[in-house]
């Protein structure tokens, strides 16, 4: 990661061929936990010259010999350019974990003597930490069961790269109420109406090399019925700040096979808003309960801070909206984040089907929508066969092909039932009657893609 980056220099002017540069606001490395390397780029021309000190609480500092020494002289554009270190010395050390818990003012003086070009400089500093400002947490939506289904598996599909970590937790909506935030898998085999997912995300450094991502998570459910429910597909598509007003949605999914039991929805909602710094209420020292000003609070947005600090001891409540913390009593609340909509879902109409896809069309009359939702379900077919003849017996072992396995059965003559392969023996003349329940198995989603037009 690269955090406060100062420019330094003089564009297409000098004064005296000589400066000298204080930054007010400081290099923070407080909360660091690693500081690995200085970053400098810039110019030094021939006949000038750039040198470096630093100010932490109002000391004057230099490395010598790779260690930071408080700097003896006044400070001033002469001696710093003579005392000051050089970007090649500040480049050439192991690390800078010195400044670790301190607050850094970089000092740079230049100098262009008989030179027309003023020399430039820019510095960074390469950090890593495992405190919360590396901590994201991401939040799904929520996705809606059958009324007491039982959740049979959840599976899910992530990966890291780095020294990346994730942990997800879901909570499930039992008949009492929302359950709290726990690991995936205990909610497996439990009975709920709806279910939510969370993930910590958590890196080690912010430069890139660590990421981590979830691909995908599915989840089979059987219902009151005993009926075994589709994995949901799910996904979403966020257009902000569009030119123009989103009228029609399109849905294309490639599905084995091709005529899939699949309905569709989708949700349009104006682009998300935002609310800065919106004074919540002062502390009193004991642990306190506030409500935001909006109930679709995106939390991965939420920012929270306190007297202008900002603050990550609190606990969010998205069933109900509300922040709970305990600070030192008399200190202002101040919450940011952004915030949507609920989300208004209206049924996809399948208009074009073939041998290899299905599109699913829906347009909008309302006006002023900039986020678009699709989600869609798929389930095999299900029917149920009454009375149906298949043959007449001919005094011999007979075999048939239901139209799948069923789950309640008769026949009216002796049998044998393997799935949906049937074998009997009727005699000769008398017909072959059969009555059944069937649902056919999941479909296999090859490929989806949504489309939006104006």
């Amino acid at each position: 990661m690269t955090i406060n980056t100062k420019i330094f220099g003089t564009a297409d002017f000098n004064f005296e061929k000589r400066a000298l540069f204080t930054f007010n606001a400081p290099f923070d490395c407080t909360d660091e936990t690693t500081i690995s390397k200085f970053e400098i780029s810039g110019t030094e021309p021939p006949n000038t010259s750039r040198r470096i000190i630093f100010k932490i609480d109002d000391v004057l500092y230099r490395f010598v010999n790779g260690v930071l020494d408080k700097y003896i002289w006044r400070g001033e554009v002469d001696d710093v350019l003579k005392f000051g270190n050089t970007a090649d010395e500040l480049l050439a050390l192991e690390n800078v974990n010195a400044f670790r818990g301190k607050k850094i003012s970089p000092i740079v003086a230049m100098s262009a003597n008989n030179a027309d070009v003023m020399p430039r400089i820019k510095i960074s500093l390469k950090v890593s930490s495992y405190n919360d400002l590396y901590t994201v947490y991401k939040y799904s939506p929520i996705f809606e069961t059958a009324d007491n289904a039982r959740l049979v598996s959840i599976k899910k599909n992530s990966h890291t790269d780095g020294n990346a970590t994730e942990l997800t937790e879901c909570r499930i909506k039992k008949i009492t109420g929302w359950t709290d935030w726990q690991n995936y898998i205990l909610a497996e085999n439990q009975i709920a109406s709806a279910i939510q997912f969370r993930t910590k995300f958590i890196v080690s450094t912010l430069d890139g090399t660590d990421a981590a991502a979830i691909d995908s998570i599915k989840v089979t459910y059987i219902d009151d019925a005993d009926k075994c429910a589709a994995d949901s597909l799910t996904f979403f598509t966020k257009t902000e700040n569009y030119d123009g007003d989103l009228k029609t949605c399109y849905l294309l999914v490639k599905s084995k096979p091709h005529n899939a039991n699949i309905r569709a929805f989708v949700s349009f909602n104006p682009a998300t808003d935002k609310i800065l710094n919106y004074q919540l209420g002062v502390t009193n020292g004991e642990i306190q309960t506030f409500t935001l000003p909006e109930f679709y609070c995106k939390q991965d947005t939420l920012h929270i801070e306190l007297d202008g600090v900002p603050t990550f001891n609190f606990n969010f409540d998205t069933q109900n909206s509300t922040i709970t913390l305990q600070a030192d009593a008399g200190k202002i609340v101040t919450a940011s984040f952004e915030f949507t909509r609920a989300e208004n879902w209206h049924e996809m109409t399948c208009d074009y089907s073939d041998d290899f896809k299905q599109r699913f069309t829906f347009r909008t009359v309302r006006e002023n929508l900039r986020e678009c939702c699709v989600r869609f379900f798929a389930t095999g077919y299900e029917s149920t066969i009454e009375n149906e003849e298949l043959g007449v017996g001919d005094g011999k072992k007979q075999r048939y092909i239901l139209e799948a396995a069923p789950r309640q059965f008769s026949c009216n003559v002796p049998h044998k039932l393997d799935r949906a392969f049937l074998e009997t023996l009727a005699p000769i003349g008398k017909p072959v009657i059969v009555s059944y329940d069937w649902k056919g198995d999941l479909p296999e989603i090859e490929s989806y893609v949504a489309g939006f037009s104006c």
